[in-house]
């Protein structure tokens, strides 16, 4: 087993840098977008999502996001157009996910669909 604390044990000709954007981190913003990130998915298909997030707050307060998302079609991301599209989806559904199994005093025991 190598002594990693002993003086010389690691080569500096072996580091090699990383680059950032290999891993979509910018060097000026880090994990933040360089660009504005979507505020809508622009395609009216998506609009089920969409309309829950419009007032997001509200249903989770009121105890309404379970019942909604039970109700919500399931949609397919065929129409997403974009890597800032799929990003805006994922939070959405995260978000979604998220309020639906921690949405009220504790987890979720029953399934989001049959």
């Amino acid at each position: 087993m190598p002594n990693y604390f002993q003086p010389g044990s690691l080569k500096r000709s072996s580091y090699v840098p990383l680059n950032l954007e290999d891993y979509d981190i910018s060097p000026t913003n880090g994990f933040l977008p360089s660009e504005q990130p979507v505020r809508r998915l622009s395609d009216p298909y998506y609009e089920p999502w969409e309309q829950i997030m419009d007032r997001f707050n509200q249903y989770l307060l009121a105890h309404h996001i379970r019942r909604l998302v039970r109700k919500m079609p399931v949609l397919d991301t065929s129409k997403l157009t974009s890597q800032a599209e799929y990003q805006r989806a994922f939070m959405v559904l995260s978000f979604m996910a998220h309020a639906f199994v921690w949405g009220r005093n504790g987890a979720a025991s029953e399934p989001a669909s049959e």
